[in-house]
């Protein structure tokens, strides 16, 4: 079943509780499609449990809500979300992500992945390479730690801009 999502207010989050649970399309397609489980609802975002693990969305940029089947492909990621981020807003998430490597938006042209170097009022700072890029906290719509391929090393990343930072993403938890 398919809702359109206009607007988030103290109404809607009552309207995400139903989902939580269940399997969900974020936005009906296009790069920033996302499909996952509905892990957590909170004021100003969504948690998602994904193929690819963690993804918090940021409720402002969702369009709609897509209530899909259970999939078998997030079986072998289930047993990670128990240490996901819980944090009052979406900013807070990102500022608990400091000094950590993430992936800033699932698809499209402002995917980037790199090292949050600070999170202000308004921006973040993102390592990526040998580019610091500032991004304004609004224009974030998702974000989740980086996949590493590899095995515990960190030694390459999908992208290879990780390669001298490794071990900064960790295990640990906010």
């Amino acid at each position: 079943m398919f809702y359109p999502m206009f607007r988030y207010g103290g109404k809607h989050l009552g309207y995400l509780m139903s989902f939580l649970g269940k399997y969900v399309k974020i936005n009906r397609g296009g790069p920033e499609s996302i499909n996952g489980k509905l892990i957590a609802v909170h004021a100003d975002y969504i948690v998602l449990l994904t193929k690819d693990g963690i993804v918090y969305v940021n409720t402002a940029h969702i369009k709609s809500i897509t209530e899909g089947k259970s999939s078998n492909s997030y079986g072998h990621t289930a047993g990670r979300h128990a240490g996901y981020i819980m944090a009052y807003s979406f900013n807070d998430v990102l500022r608990r992500m400091q000094k950590r490597f993430v992936q800033i938006n699932q698809g499209g042209p402002e995917k980037v992945t790199g090292f949050i170097a600070e999170v202000g009022m308004d921006t973040l700072l993102l390592v990526a390479g040998k580019e610091v890029i500032s991004i304004p906290l609004f224009h974030i719509r998702t974000v989740s730690l980086a996949q590493r391929s590899g095995g515990s090393s960190g030694s390459k990343s999908d992208d290879g801009k990780q390669r001298s930072q490794g071990g900064a993403s960790g295990g640990k938890k906010n």
